[in-house]
């Protein structure tokens, strides 16, 4: 569809500029790989005949073996250093998913033989937006006020993830109340995904899930795989 073309093209255009500033950053490296050693020497013979000394042979090739013995560590030194800020993201990503919450399946007990998927007015959220602690600038403030402070990150969350329900419950009731669908405008988006959603799916049935871009078609597979956390209502997948 037209506005996922915009976006993907929007973004194609983002990774080319990227690698486009990447090519270019290379090959100014591999330039001055070259050029560095050839100035640095011209540069001291120049600095070291206008300060009144006589360069001889011996001086000129004993200064240049010397040049071409630094000048494989200093162009190492920008590869170890890139090498080492390259570690620590992939430290960081591995270390941010090994501390994820456990996966929870969605709960198969429940779940009558005759249905494969069975959901009663199911409200899920994605938890990857919920807001990260940040508990590298609380370290300086001791032990018990990270406890504390944790606990106020989750209560806030808690809090929001409450008020949103509130919401969309009180605009629920008031469609009920007046007989048509009533939309309020929020002060910030719905951090849920999915709103009272019932389901029921057997064995053997085909269903096609049609709507327009945003209408949470995705998030519908996402939340009978498991990958949304289940708010309020029952869901049971065999």
């Amino acid at each position: 569809e037209e506005p996922m073309y915009d976006r993907l093209l929007h973004l194609r255009q983002v990774e080319l500029r990227k690698l486009y500033d990447y090519v270019v950053a290379n090959s100014l490296s591999i330039m001055l790989w070259n050029a560095v050693p050839l100035l640095v020497a011209l540069s001291t013979f120049a600095a070291y005949t206008l300060s009144g000394h006589t360069l001889d042979v011996a001086s000129a090739l004993t200064s240049l073996s010397l040049f071409e013995i630094l000048r494989f560590p200093l162009f190492m030194l920008p590869q170890i250093i890139n090498r080492m800020v390259e570690a620590g993201v992939s430290i960081d990503r591995i270390q941010s998913f090994l501390q994820c919450k456990e996966h929870a399946a969605p709960r198969t007990d429940e779940i009558e033989e005759d249905y494969g998927v069975r959901m009663e007015n199911a409200t899920l959220i994605y938890g990857s937006i919920k807001p990260e602690f940040d508990a590298a600038s609380m370290n300086r403030h001791g032990g018990q006020a990270n406890i504390l402070a944790k606990q106020l990150h989750e209560t806030r969350w808690e809090v929001a993830l409450l008020k949103a329900q509130l919401f969309e419950a009180d605009e629920k009731i008031r469609s009920l109340a007046i007989g048509e669908s009533v939309e309020t405008p929020q002060s910030s988006p719905s951090p849920l995904a999915l709103k009272r959603i019932s389901l029921e799916c057997k064995p053997g049935r085909f269903i096609a899930i049609v709507g327009h871009v945003g209408s949470s078609k995705s998030s519908l597979i996402n939340a009978i795989l498991g990958e949304l956390q289940l708010l309020s209502g029952n869901q049971s997948v065999k």
